[in-house]
């Protein structure tokens, strides 16, 4: 009965551990790449872009579990870091956006908690 009773509170201690662990960190909705965000949605959602557009949008919807916090749209260029914006997430669910001004070749957008957890990724191209 003794082991039982260990056994049930180690496996309560190390669930506790677990959600205090995810307790802090955030969470993609939903995430796509655009020409444009306008009234806070994206405009023309897209995997593939002209050479000419000139900048890609990243939309992303996210959410945290403490606030506030950070989240980060890291930028590459094939496997060439671009840029990294840091956006303040200060509602439990959130919308919010970057752009990058692009040239022709193969992109992607990761979002990384403050810790550098990739959250979420989209790749697009831009021709």
């Amino acid at each position: 009965m003794k082991k039982i009773c260990m056994t049930v509170l180690f496996l309560g201690i190390c669930q506790l551990a677990v959600m205090a662990q995810s307790a802090d960190s955030c969470y993609v909705v939903k995430m796509v790449t655009a020409t444009n965000v306008e009234e806070r949605e994206p405009v023309e959602e897209s995997k593939e872009f002209s050479a000419d557009i000139g900048k890609v949008f990243c939309w992303s919807k996210v959410g945290c579990t403490q606030l506030p916090d950070t989240i980060y749209h890291v930028w590459f260029m094939g496997e060439e870091k671009m840029a990294t914006v840091p956006l303040a997430v200060k509602y439990p669910t959130m919308r919010t956006w970057s752009h990058k001004n692009v040239i022709a070749g193969e992109w992607r957008v990761e979002i990384q908690d403050r810790k550098g957890k990739v959250l979420g990724a989209e790749r697009f191209s831009v021709k």
